[in-house]
């Protein structure tokens, strides 16, 4: 095993359950399990916010089913511009 694999799998047992506890909480508790957790360790507290701030700014990602979502796509490409007449349908 590489000696980075080692360090990421070493980092990761660190950070894995300070960031599952972090999720079980709501942000507004979350600094003070990060301070109590994290110390003056400011790398480790860096990087488990950012991954906190990742996961909230994708979070809803998930929420629009995929289907719906490519019909929305789909709507939009096919349409001439201004969504009221599909491409290659000529009225009149």
């Amino acid at each position: 095993m590489k000696s980075s694999e080692n360090d990421n799998r070493a980092r990761w047992a660190v950070v894995g359950p300070i960031l599952d506890a972090a999720l079980e909480l709501p942000p507004e508790q979350r600094n003070d399990l990060l301070q109590r957790e994290c110390g003056d360790d400011t790398g480790l507290r860096r990087e488990i916010e950012d991954i906190l701030r990742a996961g909230e700014r994708d979070a809803g990602f998930l929420d629009t089913p995929a289907a719906a979502f490519a019909a929305t796509l789909i709507a939009a490409e096919s349409s001439d511009g201004d969504g009221s007449q599909p491409l290659g349908i000529n009225v009149g």
